[in-house]
């Protein structure tokens, strides 16, 4: 299982490395952004890059959270791109190495979860790098940054999972689809239970926002049921020779 895993995730980075340009590209971006104002923390000049506008009350005054949802689009494609990739070229092959369906999928969502894991891990190192080495420490703002990246995590790991199901029961542009869809709606409504929300700071309890570390919870949970048995029902009878699912 672990030789699998491994396996995956080279196949992840050698798949993605254009992808990866993109994402380091918005660091980058970012970067350029925090080094206009030396008064403020790093971590709260990322905040304010990401924030989205809080509780919507009026379309009129609705600015979209551009670098929110790039942040959070980039990694989901970048995985789901080469994770389905690999799924339609080399399943079959890995399915008479493995001789276990279990095996198989549980690689591809855990090779996958760590590699949403560590790009992330690289943004926060960075952001709270710099954070700790050229300006005073705040725990307040740090823990708020703690839990931002740790839903963009969990958020990213479900709609990857969601939107792979859907690839390879529809195609990969629905499973793209999905992912946008649910970004979209996400920063356009109030509706907490929606995925997604839980990656938006400003909607969050903690800068005074309306929704709840529990709501979050809630959440995750009830998206990754519904994960857990759209892959249980479709790998169930999936046919990995005769082509006709990809």
């Amino acid at each position: 299982m672990i030789k699998l895993i491994n396996r995956d995730l080279k196949y992840i980075f050698s798949k993605a490395k254009k992808l990866f340009l993109i994402y380091f590209l918005l660091i980058g971006l970012s970067q350029s952004y925090i080094l206009t104002d030396s008064n403020k923390l790093p971590i709260e000049l990322f905040i304010e890059l990401v924030a989205d506008v809080g509780y919507i009350e009026s379309m009129d005054s609705f600015v979209p959270a551009f670098f929110w949802f790039l942040f959070q689009l980039v990694p989901v494609f970048l995985v789901l791109y080469a994770t389905y990739s690999d799924h339609v070229e080399n399943s079959s092959y890995l399915m008479v190495k493995t001789k276990s369906r279990g095996r198989y999928f549980s690689s591809k969502f855990v090779s996958s979860f760590i590699m949403i894991l560590l790009i992330n891990l690289v943004l926060f190192i960075i952001i709270g790098g710099e954070t700790w080495i050229f300006k005073s420490y705040d725990k307040e703002v740090f823990e708020i940054f703690i839990r931002l990246i740790s839903s963009y995590i969990i958020t990213e790991f479900i709609m990857f999972a969601i939107s792979f199901v859907i690839a390879i029961n529809f195609g990969y542009k629905f499973g793209v689809a999905t992912t946008m869809f649910f970004l979209i709606i996400s920063m356009t409504t109030n509706f907490k239970y929606f995925l997604g929300q839980q990656s938006l700071i400003m909607k969050q309890d903690v800068v005074g926002g309306y929704i709840s570390l529990n709501d979050n919870l809630k959440t995750w949970l009830i998206y990754l049921i519904i994960a857990i048995i759209g892959s249980f029902f479709t790998f169930r009878n999936y046919d990995f020779y005769g082509g006709s699912n990809d």
